[in-house]
């Protein structure tokens, strides 16, 4: 069935088509295969006998295996059956997320985490699927509650893992995620339409197409540039949040885990920024998101002895994250509907690079100058989205 036959037959066109919620959903839960792990190091290398700066590197190589599949299976999606490719790739990870919780060694669990990396592409797919199936005007609505089902799925799963982990133990975890994997494909063969594919390339060209594509547009360079800085934003403050709770506050990975429920509300704002997008308020969009990442890391700042002053921040933060996102996404998809997985997967591997930078310096700035460090960073990050914002006012307020 076409894109057009499903929204006539599917939906009015005022109306979203069930399966984006579906989508959403599935986002989420494939999403969170990759963040599983960081709450759960120590457990980790406690129970294979390991240092814990070597079990370290399993969020790591789980994010490398991110970055391959990224650049080598998501362009893919404009090519190949899209259903298809989700079904398969959703199975493998279930596949290695259950080699992953049987694991006896510690580089044997490295090994399924990169291949559950690589096959966890399935919310980038997702994502330019439900604004293909959504009725026109509504596009960025669309992809944006697929981003909100994604950043909930990286947010609830540390929870899950830091609460669920001390209990049952990190095997379990895994075991029950491949589990989830397994309910999910039934779940995603039943629900997502049948699109037929794009046209076939040789597997040559679909990997120098990101090249290609940022080369031939513009909107492209601009949406990835700030996913960057956003993303950088996003990972400076998660991957150092800890070492602050722990030095100030004395607290553990159990509460450091609850903390990630601060950052649902966040999330919930991504399909009001596509909305905002598809009426032609991004420059709007981006303005807000620069000032709450900004004000964010105020706030961290100036309250960083007070509990309560975080858990805000930690709300102002994700909500500048989860617009950001929502309003680039929502414009790259529009550079080219043909192509939309190649798209993705330039403004995903930005947005990946972006947050590993973003790791990098957190943990190097609280090293040198505590959680001031951290602030200030972050602010800096703000101000730069900001700029960038305002300087490029002419291309953000042309049509896509």
């Amino acid at each position: 069935m076409s894109a057009r036959a499903f929204r006539g037959a599917g939906a009015p066109s005022s109306r979203l088509p069930r399966a984006v919620a579906v989508m959403a959903a599935a986002a989420g839960l494939v999403g969170a295969n990759i963040h599983y792990s960081q709450p759960l190091l120590p457990m980790i290398a406690l129970s294979l006998s390991v240092d814990p700066a070597l079990a370290g590197w399993l969020p790591a190589v789980t994010q490398l295996g991110f970055a391959i599949g990224l650049l080598l299976l998501l362009p893919l999606a404009d090519s190949l059956d899209r259903k298809r490719l989700i079904l398969v790739t959703v199975a493998v990870a279930g596949g290695a997320l259950l080699a992953q919780s049987l694991a006896p060694t510690l580089p044997l669990v490295l090994v399924a985490a990169l291949v559950v990396g690589v096959a966890s592409i399935a919310p980038q797919i997702l994502s330019p699927f439900a604004a293909t199936i959504a009725p026109a005007g509504r596009e960025g609505q669309a992809s944006g509650m697929v981003l909100s089902g994604i950043l909930l799925g990286v947010l609830l799963s540390k929870v899950l893992a830091g609460v669920l982990g001390a209990v049952v133990g990190w095997r379990w975890i895994y075991g029950g995620a491949a589990v989830v994997m397994v309910v999910l494909l039934v779940v995603l063969w039943r629900a997502l339409p049948e699109l037929p594919p794009g046209l076939p390339q040789r597997f040559r060209e679909i990997l120098a197409s990101p090249l290609v594509l940022l080369r031939a547009h513009g909107t492209l360079r601009l949406h990835s540039a700030i996913g960057f800085v956003v993303s950088a934003a996003f990972m400076l403050f998660w991957s150092s949040y800890a070492l602050q709770l722990y030095d100030q506050f004395g607290f553990g990975s159990l509460v450091a885990g609850l903390f990630g429920l601060a950052g649902i509300a966040g999330s919930l704002l991504a399909p009001l920024a596509g909305r905002g997008v598809d009426e032609g308020r991004v420059r709007a969009n981006l303005v807000l998101a620069g000032t709450l990442i900004a004000a964010g890391f105020l706030l961290m700042w100036v309250g960083q002895a007070s509990v309560v002053a975080l858990v805000v921040a930690i709300l102002v933060l994700d909500a500048g994250v989860g617009v950001a996102h929502s309003s680039n996404q929502a414009r790259v998809f529009r550079v080219d509907p043909l192509k939309r997985s190649r798209l993705n997967s330039v403004y995903m591997f930005s947005d990946f690079m972006g947050g590993a930078v973003g790791s990098l310096v957190g943990v190097a700035a609280y090293g040198a100058f505590a959680w001031a460090g951290v602030c200030v960073a972050g602010l800096a990050t703000g101000v730069v989205i900001l700029g960038v914002v305002a300087g490029n006012r002419k291309a953000l307020a042309a049509a896509v």
